[in-house]
């Protein structure tokens, strides 16, 4: 079944090390010093190491959360500083980006889709356990740091948590593009439990549930008997809410 959003959205990614601090009063721009508000229109936003000065009509026009928390006299409103404590610095910077650009999510040059390699094409992808070992490759050395839809779901339930409607509305949509492209990797059963464990329960949720189904249907025999992929098989054994996948891949 075909469950890609109407949105022809294509891919973007913020890896870890294009992390930065930006100013977004009004244009992105480097601000002298980051760790403190040049004056009552700004907010600076603080995650781990990394922080930005971002407008604070922009933030919170984007969402109800930080319009509660930054205005009053609450201690983010008053220090003009929010602490993202618990959170991925890719998806705030994401969403940094995403504000700065009044809502427009940036587009990357690359719309390939690996939904339109044939078959041959799309075994010669698949490196098997010898072949990595033979060529003494790590894990590391076969997936990035971070997966282009990872990064998408990341940012999907961050928007969530946040209550940025918007932008969970496009982070939905690029990771089902994306899924196709990176259900081969071996870290994929991760996205998979990120996916159905931490992802809230609506309808967007559930059409990247089904996009991921589909997906994974589509590369049954690699998937099921396929060297290389013993982690998705025990994702399918050890977790009573995949038996759809299970399901679905033997259909």
């Amino acid at each position: 079944m075909t469950l890609r959003m109407q949105h022809e959205l294509v891919r973007t990614s913020v890896s870890d090390h294009e992390l930065s601090t930006f100013s977004l009063s009004g244009a992105i721009a480097a601000k002298a010093n980051p760790t403190a508000a040049a004056d009552d229109s700004d907010i600076v936003l603080n995650c781990g190491d990394h922080t930005w000065t971002v407008s604070k009509s922009a933030l919170v026009a984007h969402s109800k959360t930080f319009k509660s928390a930054l205005e009053g006299d609450w201690q983010e409103a008053v220090e003009a500083v929010y602490h993202f404590r618990d959170d991925d610095p890719a998806a705030v910077e994401a969403m940094v980006v995403f504000i700065s650009r009044d809502g427009v999510y940036p587009l990357g040059d690359d719309d390939s889709d690996i939904s339109t390699i044939n078959e041959d094409d799309r075994n010669s992808l698949i490196m098997d356990d010898d072949d990595s070992n033979d060529a003494g490759m790590s894990e590391d050395d076969i997936d990035p740091p971070m997966m282009e839809c990872e990064l998408q779901l990341k940012l999907y339930n961050f928007a969530d948590k946040y209550d940025i409607t918007a932008l969970a509305a496009v982070a939905a949509a690029h990771f089902t593009k994306l899924v196709d492209d990176d259900v081969l990797r071996q870290r994929f059963p991760e996205i998979i439990r990120e996916l159905y464990e931490n992802s809230p329960d609506n309808i967007a949720t559930l059409m990247m549930k089904e996009s991921v189904v589909s997906t994974c249907a589509g590369y049954e025999a690699v998937l099921t008997g396929g060297p290389g992929y013993e982690s998705f098989r025990e994702l399918l054994t050890d977790a009573g809410y995949l038996i759809e996948l299970s399901i679905t891949s033997r259909s």
